[in-house]
């Protein structure tokens, strides 16, 4: 590489955090700009010293890594389906609607248990941002431990959501809501 941020990178980034703590947004959004070029150009570096690499799983690693540092770089504030982790790819901002804690980022989980032990009969991961619907969470909740032929799949506790009434008729076994 002919140039590497070691050094610039950590130290610019410390400093755009100072600038969005003192609400000095101006100063932090050059900042990023800046953290973004260098990026940019330690990317466009390795792309070109990718046909060194010879085929097999590094040059694959290094391949997606590209591809999804390309894809940090080019999203905008609006863009659907944006990357918040390099690391994990797959997490979700979620909105809480609270005052004090409005944003999480992770993915959604839904998990039955039984009303009386409390044994965990099923989960199921739900990517996306959108909110589930209580009868399709119930739903699902309550037809993956049927489908194992579990004996306590009858008395699913479904998320904190979820409404008796509406769910009894969705799933083959009536399952109950836990308040």
């Amino acid at each position: 590489m002919r140039q590497n941020y070691n050094r610039k990178a950590p130290r610019l980034a410390a400093q755009a955090g100072r600038h969005a703590h003192a609400r000095q947004f101006r100063r932090m959004r050059k900042a990023l700009r800046t953290l973004k070029g260098y990026t940019g150009r330690v990317l466009h570096d390795i792309g070109r010293k990718l046909g060194a690499i010879p085929e097999g799983g590094l040059r694959r690693q290094m391949e997606q890594r590209i591809a999804l540092v390309t894809r940090l770089l080019r999203q905008t504030p609006k863009s659907a389906g944006k990357l918040y982790a390099l690391h994990e790819p797959e997490v979700d901002c979620i909105s809480k609607g609270k005052a004090r804690i409005r944003y999480r980022f992770g993915c959604k989980v839904s998990i039955a248990t039984t009303l009386a032990g409390g044994f965990v009969v099923g989960m199921r991961s739900m990517p996306g941002n959108s909110p589930p619907l209580p009868w399709s969470t119930v739903a699902t909740a309550a037809i993956a431990p049927t489908a194992r032929r579990c004996s306590s799949a009858a008395r699913v506790a479904a998320s904190r959501h979820a409404c008796a009434s509406s769910c009894s008729d969705a799933a083959p076994s009536s399952p109950r809501s836990a308040t």
